[in-house]
C-alpha cells in the first residue's frame, strides 16, 4: 500500500499507509519521505532545517594562562603586557583600578595567588562591568578561553 502524509497548515502532522480513496477522502498527500514535523507548499515536501547546535558548556574555571591569553585574544591586553605581567594578568590592572581603595588590597592578593579563574567569582564580574559585557559575553569569553 501506498504511504501518504497527512498535513495540517502546511506541516506533515501524521503518515500513513492506505489506498486512494482512503487518502482522498481525507485530503493526505503520497509521499514515501515525508515525516512528522516536514513542510508542505507547492506540491514539495521540505524536512526542517537542522537545529542550532548547542554551545559548548561554560567551564567553570580557567587556568590563568588561558585567561591571559583569553585577554590577549579579546584585545583587553597587547603581548607585552602579557609577556611582562608576572602578578596582574594584563588587562585586569584597569578593573583593580576601578574598585574602592579598601578594596584593591584584597583583589590584587587575590588575583595574585589565584591559579585559575572562577567564572562564579566576583571579580569577574567586575571586569565584566569594566568591559561591558553582559552574562552571555562572559560566557563566551570563557568558553573561547577555556578553549586556548
Amino acid at each position: 500500500m501506498p504511504r501518504y502524509a497527512l498535513i495540517t497548515d502546511g506541516v506533515v502532522t501524521n503518515v500513513a499507509v492506505g489506498d486512494a480513496d482512503w487518502a482522498v477522502a481525507v485530503g493526505a498527500v503520497r509521499s514515501d519521505e515525508a515525516q512528522i514535523g516536514w513542510a508542505y507548499a507547492g506540491g514539495v515536501f521540505t524536512s526542517p532545517p537542522e537545529p542550532e547546535p548547542e554551545p559548548p558548556p561554560v567551564p567553570s574555571t580557567i587556568p590563568m594562562r588561558q585567561l591571559v591569553l583569553g585577554l590577549l585574544s579579546y584585545g583587553k591586553s597587547d603581548d607585552a603586557q602579557a609577556l611582562a605581567a608576572r602578578t596582574i594578568p594584563p588587562g585586569f590592572q584597569p578593573v583593580i583600578d576601578q574598585m574602592p581603595t579598601e578594596q584593591q588590597v584584597v583583589a590584587t592578593l587575590t588575583i595574585q595567588t589565584m591559579t585559575e579563574a572562577d567564572r562564579a567569582s566576583p571579580l569577574i564580574d567586575l571586569a565584566a562591568a569594566v568591559y561591558g559585557w553582559d552574562e552571555a559575553e562572559i560566557d563566551g569569553f570563557f568558553r573561547a578561553a577555556g578553549a586556548l
